[in-house]
């Protein structure tokens, strides 16, 4: 199970400071999928995988939502001056 929150917690934060929100979509439908083929293949893992898929998608908004404040407090945006604007024009 700790291997599932912390793969969680690096692909969100690996797409918080890259990406906008909109790539949570694709990245939680790809490990559904994932989830549903170990899930057909192992007789025995229905219930552990639905377990562990939700954790790994909990702990990827939440690795999303670190790695957002991270691009936002630690990278702020750059600010082109009136001036500059005005000379490269």
């Amino acid at each position: 199970m700790s291997l599932f929150i912390l793969a969680g917690l690096f692909m969100g934060g690996l797409i918080g400071t890259r990406l906008t929100v909109l790539a949570l979509v694709p990245a939680a439908a790809w490990t559904v999928g994932i989830a549903a083929t170990v899930s057909i293949l192992h007789a025995g893992s229905h219930d552990w995988a639905a377990i562990d898929v939700s954790a790994l998608l909990l702990f990827m908004q939440i690795g999303y939502l670190g790695g957002a404040g991270l691009r936002m407090f630690v990278r702020p945006p750059r600010i082109v001056s009136e001036r500059k604007r005005l000379h490269s024009s």
